[in-house]
C-alpha cells in the first residue's frame, strides 16, 4: 500500500511538470540594483484588483546588466498577466507619496502603462502555450 502513496506521488509530480510551459520574461529599464523585483502572477481581473496573485515570483538584481534582467520561469497553459514592482527598499508593497503617486517603480507584462491608474487585466494578458513564450516589461518611474 505504501508503494501505491510513492507512486501516485511521483505520477502527479511528473503530469503537473509536463503540462508547465517555460516562459522567459525580459525585464527593462531597472535603474539600480537596490531591493528586488517582484512579479505577481494574476489569472483574472478579480484577482487582480483584489492584489491577490496565482503565484508570487521574487527576483534578485544580481544578474542586472545595463538596466535589464532576464530569467525564466515554468507555468502552466492559460492566460496570465504579470504586474511588476521594482522594490528598491525591499518591504515588499508598492510605497506611495501622500498623493498616492507609485514612488518606486511598476509595469506589466507586454504593455507600456502610460496612466497614473492601475490598468485593467485585459490591457496586459497574455497567452502561455506550448513552445517559446516571452514576456517583455519595461518599469515605469514617476
Amino acid at each position: 500500500m505504501k508503494n501505491i502513496g510513492v507512486l501516485f506521488f511521483v505520477f502527479t509530480f511528473f503530469s503537473i511538470t509536463a503540462l508547465a510551459e517555460e516562459v522567459t520574461i525580459s525585464i527593462k529599464g531597472v535603474r539600480n540594483t537596490k531591493g528586488k523585483l517582484r512579479i505577481g502572477i494574476f489569472k483574472d481581473q478579480a484577482s487582480f484588483e483584489k492584489e491577490t496573485p496565482f503565484r508570487s515570483i521574487e527576483l534578485s538584481k544580481s544578474g542586472l546588466f545595463k538596466g535589464t534582467l532576464k530569467c525564466t520561469i515554468d507555468l502552466p497553459k492559460g492566460e496570465y498577466g504579470f504586474a511588476l514592482l521594482d522594490d528598491e527598499n525591499n518591504n515588499e508593497e508598492m510605497d506611495k507619496s501622500f498623493l498616492g503617486i507609485p514612488q518606486e517603480g511598476y509595469g506589466f507584462s507586454n504593455y507600456d502603462h502610460s496612466g497614473i491608474f492601475a490598468p485593467v487585466f485585459e490591457d496586459f494578458k497574455f497567452l502561455v502555450r506550448k513552445g517559446a513564450n516571452l514576456v517583455k516589461m519595461r518599469l515605469k518611474y514617476l
